[in-house]
């Protein structure tokens, strides 16, 4: 047997492989979180995002800030579900599917399950009890940070699908206010 043939066949048996088995990682991760459209804010609520990191792979989440201003001449009050101070946004919103989950970054990052393969993503969100009050005077800003994950049973324990999500939440009297990303 010609030993130079035998170990040139299994080096490039190994390439093909190991190639194979990056092309099947790189369809799982990385994906992108873009933002498609923000809905205007009730008056005289104003609400702005920023995207922090649009990534999502394995171990990281998308992250974003949330900023609301009262516009208005009157304070401006609503509640929330959960039990953390004033929110821009509430601690917890489900995507209308249910697929996605976007909570307090902090929160939803100490959440994550150790994942191998897909994207980092939640068993479910775990969030506080009770009713949280937000309150704004005129020209006050609230913001806080935020992160989107896919929800592991709605996932099927692999990333979530490549397209558009809505996450919007009612805000009291003033209306519902919410917006519509996407990952690709």
């Amino acid at each position: 047997m010609d030993r130079r043939r035998f170990l040139a066949g299994v080096g490039g048996s190994c390439f093909t492989v190991t190639s194979g088995c990056l092309a099947i990682d790189a369809k799982e991760t990385p994906m992108a979180l873009s933002l498609v459209s923000v809905d205007r804010g009730p008056e005289p609520l104003s609400f702005e995002i920023d995207l922090h990191d649009e990534t999502l792979t394995e171990t990281r989440v998308p992250t974003l800030e949330i900023a609301v201003t009262n516009e208005g001449k009157k304070s401006a009050e609503w509640e929330y579900g959960g039990g953390v101070g004033n929110l821009p946004f509430p601690q917890r919103v489900y995507s209308a599917d249910d697929r996605l989950v976007m909570g307090l970054e902090k929160e939803v990052e100490s959440q994550l399950m150790d994942t191998s393969r897909g994207c980092a993503r939640l068993e479910h969100f775990v969030a506080a009890n009770g009713a949280q009050h937000t309150s704004l005077e005129p020209d006050e800003t609230i913001r806080n940070r935020y992160a989107v994950a896919g929800i592991s049973g709605n996932s099927n324990g692999t990333c979530p699908e490549p397209t558009t999500y809505r996450m919007e939440e009612q805000l009291g009297d003033y209306g519902e206010w919410g917006f519509t990303i996407k990952l690709d």
